[in-house]
């Protein structure tokens, strides 16, 4: 960054001293009397003399800068083309990393290599969409630089022309004597910069504008494959986590272990032993997913007894939560005491994120007994839709759209809900959606996204199609057409 302002430095310094250089120079040509007489734009800029010189220097710059970033577009577009069709479905990370790592640089090949060495890394499946998202923030910030430039660019034109404006005026009253001549040169100084300086500003104004949409276009696709491949990785975590748990119960069968000596023993003593045996058994589970933000009273009944059937009263267990779950007040650990029938009941509150979560119980004076628990933070009630792919096209007449109407539906803590109608209508303009209909109403996929195509009709000009949760205006977006007759 602080590259970038040195540079930004030498070149307004490189500006003001040609501006200063270029203000002694004669500037406008009496011999062009008539508007017909200048037949390019480069000899509008011989008019402005070296002002005019200096302006179009800087449209140059500005052009060199928008047609890298094009190039570079283009190449992103292209090389991430096959990245957008692959479907992670039933895919393990190795095979993934060998599909993106065989396709050209791109945003989103770099985005899927992130998550995935951050994910191996160690971090948490949960804490990966905050991950993707200062991930994309980072990118975004650097095109912001880039975009800086053009606006240093596009403000130093303007202000070139306004200088040319004040030494063309300079020229006309300076040293008191106004013949026409002079009157011509100073004014035409003046009238010429100006109109050279709007006209580059505009120009690198307009790019600026039309390649910050694109790429915010880019980065919304990118987005939206990011976080499916961060839901698939979600998955993958949770299918090794019930792995794990049916491996970690055979660790439990320590009670073979004590029986053997039993067995060895059966003359000796064999009524002590199974009358003194204590056991912590979880006796009811209310629930096993849990909408996020949720409080569960009573979710866990758990009870201590002691020789088979005698229920230990006051007898305490430690209480512990891993994942988007806790206890009361938000706590991850409480420990509480079992009542005269031997039983504890245990509340848990879920919070805002979807995701696997556990419930480990333990006797505090026999730690070797314990019991863990798991349950899954899912999506709330749908709240809200979000614009993630084809809204502001343009197309012809009688044609279908290049992109897709998406949406993504999300609970109010911006989590993906499946299963969710959403319907699409045309609220102005001709044409007809999914073939053949003015309004449709789809379902969400398992990323909570919907998608509807749209075929034009035979008036011009600017449609509207609105997609709502249940038909209600108060949870609706807004795509904007523009159909062109050519």
């Amino acid at each position: 960054m602080e590259r970038i302002y040195q540079l930004k430095s030498l070149l307004i310094g490189a500006i003001t001293l040609l501006s200063s250089t270029a203000i002694a120079q004669p500037g406008f040509s009496p011999k062009v009397n008539r508007i017909s007489d200048i037949n390019s734009f480069w000899a509008m800029a011989q008019l402005g003399g070296g002002i005019g010189y200096l302006i179009m220097g800087v449209l140059a710059v500005g052009v060199f800068l928008i047609l890298i970033k094009v190039i570079e577009l283009i190449l992103d577009k292209k090389n991430s083309r096959d990245l957008l069709r692959i479907s992670f479905q039933d895919k393990s990370i190795a095979e993934i990393e060998e599909m993106v790592s065989d396709n050209g640089g791109s945003l989103l090949k770099n985005t899927i290599l992130h998550l995935i060495h951050f994910f191996r890394a160690g971090g948490d499946a949960r804490d990966m969409h905050q991950e993707l998202i200062e991930y994309l923030e980072k990118e975004n910030e650097k095109f912001e630089a880039y975009r800086n430039w053009l606006s240093f660019l596009s403000d130093s034109a303007g202000a070139l022309g306004l200088l040319g404006t004040v030494w063309g005026v300079f020229l006309t009253f300076f040293g008191g004597n106004l013949d026409s001549e002079k009157i011509l040169n100073g004014m035409g100084v003046a009238l010429i910069t100006t109109l050279l300086g709007l006209v580059v500003s505009l120009i690198i104004n307009l790019f600026s504008t039309q390649l910050y949409s694109a790429f915010q276009r880019r980065l919304n696709l990118i987005g939206q494959k990011g976080d499916e491949f961060r839901l698939h990785l979600f998955r993958l975590a949770r299918q090794r986590e019930k792995a794990s748990e049916t491996i970690a119960p055979s660790p439990t069968p320590v009670q073979p272990v004590a029986s053997t000596p039993q067995k060895t023993r059966v003359a000796e003593k064999p009524v002590p032993e199974a009358t003194n045996e204590i056991n912590l058994k979880v006796v009811k589970v209310r629930i096993q997913e849990i909408p996020v933000h949720s409080l569960v009273k009573g979710a866990i009944q758990a009870c201590v007894i002691k020789g088979g059937d005698k229920p230990l009263k006051n007898h305490p267990i430690s209480v512990e939560t891993e994942g988007p779950l806790f206890l009361n007040d938000k706590k991850t650990s409480a420990q509480l005491s079992t009542n005269e029938e031997g039983l504890v009941s245990i509340d848990i509150f879920s919070g805002e994120e979807i995701g696997t979560a556990r419930v480990h119980l333990k006797s505090i004076m026999y730690p070797t007994k314990k019991v863990s628990l798991t349950f899954a933070v899912v999506p709330g009630e749908p709240q809200k839709l979000l614009i993630i792919g084809g809204n502001d096209q343009a197309a012809l007449i009688g044609s279908e759209l290049p992109e897709m109407f998406q949406v993504k539906v999300t609970d109010k803590f911006g989590n993906p809900v499946p299963n969710v109608p959403v319907q699409f209508k045309l609220t102005n303009g001709s044409g007809v959606l999914d073939g053949d209909k003015p309004l449709v109403i789809k379902k969400s996929d398992a990323n909570g996204v919907v998608r509807a195509h749209m075929r034009l009709g035979k008036q011009s000009g600017f449609h509207t199609v609105q997609a709502s949760l249940n038909g209600t205006a108060n949870t609706s977006v807004e795509f904007r057409i523009l159909c062109k007759s050519s």
